[in-house]
């Protein structure tokens, strides 16, 4: 997967991307999806995340990065090599 792919712009997501995002989100570990919820579903800023986790803006920054990277690279995996 090159740096410039998005979720939505792979051939085979379809009906099936929601549920591929699900899916690779449940592989993440439970801060890292609270990191990302609050973020991009309740659009708190990462002074905001991280005033809320106790945390600093640099570890939600990380945290937050790495998250996407690892959602990216399920997403770009075919169907058939996803983890179950």
């Amino acid at each position: 997967m090159t740096g410039s792919s998005r979720f939505r712009d792979l051939p085979w997501v379809g009906e099936g991307g929601v549920s591929a995002v699900a899916s690779a989100l449940g592989e993440l570990d439970g801060e890292a999806r609270l990191v990302l919820a609050l973020l991009f579903i309740e659009g708190l800023s990462e002074a905001e995340t991280a005033a809320a986790l106790d945390r600093s803006v640099e570890h939600v920054r990380h945290l937050a990065g790495a998250a996407q990277r690892a959602l990216a690279q399920s997403a770009a995996a075919p169907p058939d090599r996803r983890a179950a």
